[in-house]
């Protein structure tokens, strides 16, 4: 029966495949799906039916070879558990600790962390470095793959900073045991509003330790508004696998009366390096909450701690970046430097 089922799907992709040539050789074009990367060949620019063709292969893959059709990107595990495989960034085995940073790394890193550290200090600039965990480090019992005894790159690096007398704030650290609400979508790589709201109090009561003259807000969980719906944002692992969004999304909502933070106007220009939607590069909020300036290098994950931060710093300037730059430090005059990154990332403090 499999035999006849894989003669089936030869003379099925057979046929389809052939379908863009002939539609491409006659010059019809299809409109390219919104967000989808604009290719420099004419013919990967306009061929015909590749979503189509692609979701098809997804289907038929899953449903008559129950096999992950990309599973060098995404593994799939039981009640729909989706993580991101070893193809971008190594996530999955550097979690479970198989690969770590090198000696010569970790010398490299402790050098440029001290400089950091101290060129930052002189000049009156606390360093927070924040690091996000991935989901296969919160809800990795779910991989059927063993963790190493040796520590991971996240904990190298915490080690390394508590060695150095250098902040390191990790985000995880307040996350409930056996919580019965998901901290992290199952669909998705990102961590949920609940992830995210446990990071901000970690980070929170972490600098208000530094500070114990002013008034930080804390926000308790249960004054927060809950909103439950379906949303475009969650299961970019599904998109990869070319599947629907179907996970449902809760929003946890600062009350109007608690909100006193205001949006100002952007004031960097974004370096021709960011890919990403220009829109997000740069935000400003101010208040009139303490007397401290807060500046952000942040990435996706920052997004879910965005609405508690801004309302703890008189002026909060947030960069979608990485990079250690001196001067835009220099003009923006922060009190702190908070820079979030996410595990499977913590390399970039080697490269920038």
């Amino acid at each position: 029966m499999r035999k006849i089922g894989a003669y089936i799907y030869i003379i099925f992709f057979s046929i389809t495949i052939s379908i863009p040539l002939v539609l491409f050789s006659l010059q019809l074009e299809m409109e390219t799906p919104i967000g989808e990367k604009k290719m420099s060949l004419n013919f990967e620019r306009n061929f015909p039916l590749k979503s189509n063709l692609i979701s098809t292969f997804t289907y038929i893959k899953e449903s008559v070879f129950d096999k992950n059709p990309l599973s060098k990107r995404v593994i799939t595990v039981e009640n729909n558990w989706k993580f991101l495989s070893n193809n971008d960034g190594n996530a999955l085995s550097e979690s479970k600790g198989i690969i770590r940073f090198t000696n010569s790394e970790l010398k490299t890193l402790e050098e440029r962390l001290l400089f950091r550290n101290k060129w930052l200090n002189d000049k009156g600039i606390e360093l927070y470095l924040a690091i996000a965990p991935n989901k296969h480090t919160v809800y990795g019992n779910h991989i059927p793959i063993r963790q190493h005894y040796k520590k991971t790159k996240m904990e190298q690096l915490d080690s390394l900073c508590k060695m150095n007398q250098i902040n390191y704030i990790n985000l995880a650290k307040q996350f409930p045991k056996n919580s019965k609400k998901l901290l992290y979508f199952k669909t998705d790589t990102h961590w949920n509003e609940y992830g995210a709201f446990y990071g901000f109090k970690e980070s929170i009561e972490f600098i208000s330790n530094d500070f114990p003259n002013s008034n930080f807000k804390q926000f308790k969980i249960n004054e927060l508004i809950e909103i439950t719906g379906d949303t475009f944002f969650a299961g970019d692992l599904n998109r990869i696998l070319r599947k629907e969004n179907n996970e449902t999304y809760t929003a946890l909502l600062i009350s109007k009366e608690q909100q006193k933070a205001h949006q100002q106007s952007k004031q960097i220009s974004i370096p021709k390096y960011f890919k990403r939607d220009p829109t997000k590069y740069e935000k400003r909020w101010v208040t009139n909450i303490n007397n401290i300036n807060i500046l952000i290098f942040h990435d996706s994950f920052y997004h879910g701690l965005e609405k508690f931060m801004v309302e703890n710093f008189k002026s909060t300037v947030s960069v979608w970046d990485h990079k250690f730059n001196e001067q835009l430090i220099l003009s923006s005059k922060p009190d702190i430097l908070y820079h979030e990154i996410l595990e499977r990332d913590v390399d970039v403090l080697l490269k920038y």
